[in-house]
């Protein structure tokens, strides 16, 4: 049976999000990537939760890192746009785990 992975949540039965299955604590700058994660692949599904296969969950997932990147480098604020760039590094490290 091919990996599924869970968005809008942690985790759901048989599944989890990208962060949870790389044993990340989902929390912080890992957070801040499963919500943007967790946007994208809502706005495609309709649906707030729910699973879908491992090649969505990857591309929304990066997405979501790229999302981190862009904000990064329009932010004029510097301490948040380095939030960012770690956030984008913590998504990273978590889909070379998972993905």
């Amino acid at each position: 049976m091919a990996q599924k992975f869970a968005y809008g949540a942690n985790a759901l039965p048989g599944c989890n999000c990208p962060a949870a299955e790389a044993g990340k604590q989902v929390s912080g700058k890992a957070l801040f990537v499963a919500e943007s994660y967790d946007e994208f692949v809502t706005s495609q599904t309709g649906r707030a939760e729910g699973e879908i296969p491992k090649k969505m969950a990857r591309e929304n997932w990066e997405k979501a890192i790229q999302e981190m990147r862009d904000r990064a480098s329009e932010e004029t604020d510097s301490e948040h746009a380095e939030y960012l760039r770690e956030a984008a590094a913590v998504g990273e490290e978590i889909a070379e785990e998972v993905f």
